[in-house]
């Protein structure tokens, strides 16, 4: 999972992009954190009862959504 300052820096860096760009970059972002929340639900399958694995995917899932209304703003 990226880590939190990962994410300022370059949601900071995305700031300074314009439209096509800025969507763009979100995107890659979005991507990424869908591969991480791809990954943890692999390991629920061999740790059904992982709790904080169970957490961390509900995170990732509002960020997914936060990060894909601000990509819809900036088309």
């Amino acid at each position: 999972m990226p880590g939190k300052y990962k994410i300022v820096f370059y949601l900071k860096g995305i700031n300074n992009l314009k439209g096509c760009a800025m969507s763009e970059g979100i995107s890659k972002l979005i991507e990424e954190y869908k591969s991480t929340k791809k990954s943890l639900e692999c390991g629920l399958k061999w740790l059904p009862t992982n709790e904080a694995a169970r957490s961390k995917i509900d995170v990732i899932n509002m960020i997914i959504s936060d990060l894909e209304q601000l990509e819809s703003q900036c088309r």
